[in-house]
């Protein structure tokens, strides 16, 4: 069973990952010849997913790091 912890640290990872993925997908979208459709897609998808994450939660537990 997993204890609180480790759950609000793997919301912390999953948050930092999907951070991480955004910037990169947005450096890529900004290099000449821009992104792929695929990689516009995986943006907005990854964009959906941070949304999806109460504004208190990322504050909190990217804070806590």
């Amino acid at each position: 069973m997993q204890s609180a912890k480790d759950v609000d640290m793997k919301t912390v990872n999953e948050l930092l990952e999907l951070f991480m993925r955004q910037a990169q997908l947005e450096r890529a979208m900004k290099q000449p010849g821009g992104a792929r459709v695929v990689e516009e897609r995986e943006l907005h998808a990854v964009r959906e997913k941070i949304a999806a994450v109460p504004e208190s939660m990322k504050r909190d537990r990217l804070a806590s790091r």
